[in-house]
């Protein structure tokens, strides 16, 4: 299903790993699943970016130490609530992400 959507909204190319509730045993707003993804990169939390449209998704952006919370409006969260919750950006749809991944 993510694959999907990644592929519909033409982001594919920007995402090389997803993650899902049942892949880890603690859910956001705990940063278990973006850990899980970065130590798969070798990578460090101020080497990415964490996306969602959720409160709770900018929360898990931030207690993970992603150098960039992106929310997305197309979700359940208000621009107010995302920007309250630490995202650094805000957009519209996922169609709009390749604006801002790519600044």
């Amino acid at each position: 299903m993510l694959q999907k959507s990644f592929e519909i909204f033409e982001i594919k190319d920007y995402i090389d790993k997803a993650m899902s509730v049942s892949d880890v045993k603690r859910p956001k707003p705990y940063p278990d699943g973006s850990n899980k993804v970065l130590r798969s990169f070798g990578l460090k939390p101020c080497q990415a970016v964490f996306v969602g449209d959720s409160v709770t998704d900018m929360k898990a952006g931030k207690n993970a130490s992603c150098i960039l919370s992106i929310g997305v409006l197309s979700g359940i969260g208000t621009e107010r609530e995302l920007r309250n919750a630490g995202a650094d950006f805000v957009v519209k749809n996922v169609s709009k992400l390749n604006g801002v991944l790519k600044a």
